[in-house]
């Protein structure tokens, strides 16, 4: 089960003597198959929320349900195996390893998780449009093709739930449309439930849904028509 409950969730951090309150008792459930896009100002909590309900960070208080568990009850170990086997991350920022090929960037997150596989990289790289430059190096491709390498990635040991953190952040507005296609078509075609953190109101088209965050409170959480 994929669904993820948030409950009455904060999240603080500490800057020297300052307490920095970043999330302020959140209440959200996020249901299998929904293609959630969460916006609002920078500072808002968006990317920290992003983070605390894939169980990246885990809340200072409150309960994060994840998978039918709650985060707390996860030891440090098994956060990483659903991290490698349950969940797919994209960020802003590719990360991909400069002195690996396409292929051997996508493999090496089957390596992690002891899932090596070569015929599903090659339908991962298939599917976002980079199966013929899997023998291509980052600096050889542009961000629109570096990111859709990150894209194979995170879905190449097939994950229930993707957290996408700004993903068309670096991109020109052609190649942030092909990134959100592929994401819309990953939602209805594969049935992922998708989490978008984004600051373009012009993406939410694309979600079933839009959660909004102001001063680490959810301000507004309702269904839209996707396209």
């Amino acid at each position: 089960m994929d669904r993820i409950v948030g409950s009455a969730v904060v999240k603080n951090y500490e800057n020297g003597k300052v307490t920095v309150n970043v999330l302020k008792q959140v209440d959200l459930v996020i249901d299998s198959h929904d293609f959630v896009g969460i916006t609002g100002a920078s500072g808002s909590g968006k990317t920290t929320l992003l983070y605390v309900l894939s169980g990246l960070e885990r809340p200072t208080a409150g309960t994060v349900t994840l998978f039918g568990k709650a985060t707390g009850d996860y030891s440090d170990r098994e956060l990483a195996l659903l991290r490698q086997r349950k969940i797919g991350f994209i960020f802003q920022f590719y990360n991909l390893i400069p002195n690996l090929t396409v292929r051997e960037n996508v493999e090496l997150a089957t390596v992690l998780a002891d899932r090596r596989d070569p015929k599903r990289i090659d339908a991962v790289l298939a599917m976002v449009g980079m199966l013929d430059r899997k023998d291509a190096f980052p600096n050889e491709l542009s961000g629109g093709m570096q990111q859709r390498v990150a894209i194979a990635r995170a879905l190449v040991n097939d994950p229930e739930i993707i957290f996408a953190d700004e993903p068309t952040g670096n991109l020109d507005s052609v190649n942030a449309a092909d990134i959100m296609e592929i994401l819309r078509d990953l939602n209805r075609t594969h049935r992922k439930t998708v989490v978008l953190v984004t600051h373009g109101e012009e993406f939410l088209k694309y979600c079933n849904r839009n959660v909004r965050l102001a001063d680490g409170r959810v301000v507004k959480d309702v269904r839209l028509d996707a396209v």
